[in-house]
């Protein structure tokens, strides 16, 4: 792996930290021996809530399918009512450009609490709380007149479990 380099016997060893979805090979004895040998430390999205914390899911996809959105009014608004897998391809390196900038690429890590310069626990915190509070308000609106609140859905005590865990790291590392 590039700039990656064993640890030199005698040294602390320098951590680096590797963001990633929860696909079950990312999951496997080679991948965790190899960050285990060049002191990685991989750290699995939770499940269902990549489009909260998850960098790219938060700035530039967004962005992306906003531009590619664009695109294709363009050619409806010049007639053009067929929009291929050519004519995507044929648009794709202009909504690529102004998608992929470096601007909007930091957002995303400024944005989900995780920018590498200075991570941010609490801003994790707000959007899975934000999160947590508008499923709940549309489940109420859902359930209303039907007594007995129903127990939240996985989706959800996923997001309670993971707003936990990051309260209790906050306070083992406010502690230490």
């Amino acid at each position: 792996m590039p700039g990656t380099t064993r640890r030199r016997p005698g040294r602390p060893a320098v951590y680096r930290m590797l963001l990633f979805d929860g696909y079950f090979t990312h999951l496997e004895l080679p991948f965790v021996e190899f960050c285990e040998e060049y002191d990685i430390l991989p750290f699995c999205f939770p499940p269902h809530l990549t489009h909260l914390i998850q960098p790219l899911d938060v700035s530039v996809f967004g962005v992306f399918k906003h531009h590619h959105k664009v695109c294709i009014q363009d050619k409806v608004r010049t007639g053009n009512l067929d929009f291929s897998v050519f004519d995507f391809l044929s648009a794709f390196e202009t909504f690529h450009k102004e998608t992929f900038t470096c601007h909007t690429v930091l957002n995303g890590w400024r944005a989900t609490g995780l920018d590498p310069k200075h991570v941010n626990s609490s801003v994790i915190i707000a959007r899975l709380g934000d999160f947590l509070e508008r499923k709940r308000a549309e489940e109420a609106r859902q359930e209303r007149g039907a007594g007995e609140p129903p127990s939240p859905p996985p989706r959800l005590r996923n997001v309670e479990c993971s707003m936990n865990t990051i309260y209790k790291i906050q306070e083992s590392t406010r502690s230490s």
